[in-house]
């Protein structure tokens, strides 16, 4: 090995140790969270009810300085990869283009880190109650931003290190991509509309150790009811161990109709692999007759890492509760906390829906218009109250 080889070589083996895939090994330990089965619908991830640091429903409102940060990650990124490309395409030798591509893959690698702490941070703080809702909100819609501004760009470096025969850059910047992937929220984008004060968000949070569960249910323009749910176990990441299916989906389709039996006895999965081998997540994605199911299945460890479901309230098998009062009905359709729960008001009668206002908890979740609320159910005991021409009634129940 000559004398240039080898200090490239040095250059890469100090790299993996300070910022690269080995400081990143996790080689085992119990997840967080674990896959666990409802009657009749979806499979969820979800952490064990008594391993709950806090749970509790809140509402994003107005929060300049969260506009103003979350603009400020995505321009702080723009400016350092033009930086880099523009570098890049002025070097004149392989030798330097080679070097603008190290400095790119540490430059993405410290990044990543910087935004995997900020939001461990965060939830850990949130869970022992040294921040609130709005600080967190702030913290998962930032993260979101610059993991998604991130990841939108880094394959042009990985293909340029490809194209130069630089393997490790490539991995490395491959392995930083998928960390950022896990990242990225689906509730990151309407999050940083309510700081903006373009819409009225009311998100149900769980935390258990670094792990996170967000629900929320999303009203079209047509009236029409989403009920969205995401869970993210970092600790089921094993990052720097071989992968398990070494590439094979098969096996790994076999490992999801283990964890998921309603989803894939119900739907069909659109099926890929991200990642090389050391770092890598298989993603199915299911269209079931409750709505979709997208998740994120660890190579090495074999668990969940991350998951998105989008269901049709509606459309989910319910407990139901009701009260009467006069002429008045308040029926309340349940599921589990953190789960879709319905409300509706009813003239006891006639069975013709009544316009009543209602609360969750003291807290006020919308208007029946005639129809169904549908909201997300609170964790332990739950009172619903309606309210309709000057006259109340409410229900109490318990979910777990």
């Amino acid at each position: 090995m000559n004398g240039s080889r080898a200090v490239v070589f040095a250059l890469l083996c100090c790299f993996a140790l300070v910022s690269g895939v080995a400081v990143h090994a996790q080689t085992g330990g119990e997840s967080t969270m674990s896959v666990t089965g409802d009657n009749g619908t979806a499979e969820y991830l979800a952490p064990p009810p008594s391993a709950v640091d806090r749970s509790e429903s809140a509402t994003a409102t107005l929060d300049v300085a969260g506009a103003v940060g979350d603009n400020a990650i995505e321009l702080q990124t723009t400016y350092q990869r033009v930086n880099f490309q523009r570098a890049y395409r002025n070097a004149e030798s392989d030798t330097e283009r080679r070097m603008v591509l190290r400095n790119a893959a540490t430059w993405y690698s410290e990044r990543t880190d910087r935004l995997e702490r900020r939001q461990r941070t965060a939830i850990r703080q949130y869970g022992d109650g040294e921040i609130g809702s709005q600080e967190l909100f702030r913290t998962l819609a930032a993260v979101d931003r610059g993991a998604a501004a991130m990841e939108s760009n880094v394959g042009w470096f990985e293909n340029n290190a490809d194209d130069l025969g630089m393997s490790g850059v490539r991995t490395q910047l491959n392995t930083d991509r998928v960390r950022l992937l896990t990242l990225q929220s689906p509730l990151g984008g309407a999050l940083e509309s309510a700081f903006e004060g373009k819409r009225t968000l009311t998100v149900h949070t769980e935390v258990s150790d670094n792990a996170t569960v967000l629900a929320t249910v999303e009203t079209d323009t047509n009236g029409g009811q989403t009920y969205l749910r995401e869970a993210h176990d970092p600790s089921a990441r094993s990052i720097g161990v071989p992968d398990t299916y070494d590439g094979d989906l098969s096996p790994a389709l076999d490992r999801i109709e283990t964890l998921y039996p309603w989803v894939t006895d119900n739907g069909s999965p659109t099926v890929d692999f991200l990642g090389p081998d050391r770092a890598r997540l298989y993603r199915f994605e299911y269209d079931h007759p409750h709505g979709t199911l997208r998740t994120y299945l660890d190579g090495g460890s074999e668990d969940i890492v991350t998951e998105i479901q989008r269901n049709d309230p509606e459309a989910v098998p319910t407990d139901t509760v009701e009260t009467v009062d006069g002429d008045l009905l308040l029926r309340v359709n349940t599921t589990r906390a953190g789960g879709p729960l319905g409300v509706t008001v009813l003239n006891e009668t006639s069975g013709e829906p009544v316009a009543a206002a209602i609360g969750v908890n003291g807290r006020e979740v919308g208007n029946t218009d005639g129809g169904r609320v549908w909201t997300v159910g609170p964790r332990g005991t739950v009172t619903v109250n309606a309210t309709h021409d000057g006259r109340s009634l409410s229900i109490t129940t318990t979910l777990q």
